[in-house]
């Protein structure tokens, strides 16, 4: 990997194999729905779902060890993360989503701190922090279109409670992802274990 090739990248937790299952079949349900509604959502594929707390855009490869650096004092601080996942939801509204998703339950206040722990460490790099309010989530599929999505967010109210299971994230991981025409591909560039003691 060349020092001045550019890298797609976002730092996020990985999701556990049980979550993955869940998803799996809520995705399969959801399907199923959307082609009665005449809704043609652009689906995740499930072994890409990550719980993403930052999307870096395109990188210099040469900025992989700084950021790695600036990640590893997080992993000290930071105990295992047991988190839910749990309702399913789209941004920015019901009448003109964009992303459909599942929220996080138990743990989300967690997240939500290391998210902006993760926001501070890497402003001094150039990464600007998130302008938005952070909801945790994992994307499911994104609306390219408006067609046919009032019949198909019925689908997805009838889901709202839907639970996909719980895992406990022990690392924080930088990622590059890959274009390629069936999807996206994920690999591993960094990772940083979570070391912290638990909160008594």
């Amino acid at each position: 990997m060349a020092s001045d090739e550019t890298l797609r990248a976002f730092i996020a937790l990985e999701i556990g194999p049980d979550v993955r299952e869940k998803i799996a079949d809520l995705l399969e349900r959801l399907r199923k729905g959307a082609q009665f509604s005449g809704c043609k959502p652009s689906w995740s594929r499930v072994e890409g779902i990550h719980l993403t707390l930052k999307f870096l855009g395109n990188i210099p490869a040469g900025q992989v060890e700084a950021i790695a650096a600036a990640m590893r004092p997080l992993g000290s601080g930071t105990a295992p993360i047991t988190f839910s996942a749990r309702g399913l939801g789209v941004f920015p509204h019901e009448t003109r989503p964009r992303v459909l998703w599942v929220g996080i339950k138990r743990g989300m206040e967690e997240v939500v701190g290391l998210q902006k722990r993760l926001d501070e460490a890497l402003a001094p790099l150039g990464f600007e922090p998130e302008s938005r309010e952070f909801h945790p989530h994992l994307t499911l599929a994104r609306f390219k279109s408006g067609a046919g999505v009032r019949a198909f967010m019925d689908v997805v109210r009838s889901h709202a409670r839907q639970f996909c299971g719980e895992h406990t994230a022990d690392r924080l991981t930088l990622f590059r992802s890959q274009l390629h025409p069936e999807g996206s591909r994920y690999s591993v560039l960094a990772e940083t274990p979570f070391t912290g003691a638990p909160a008594i």
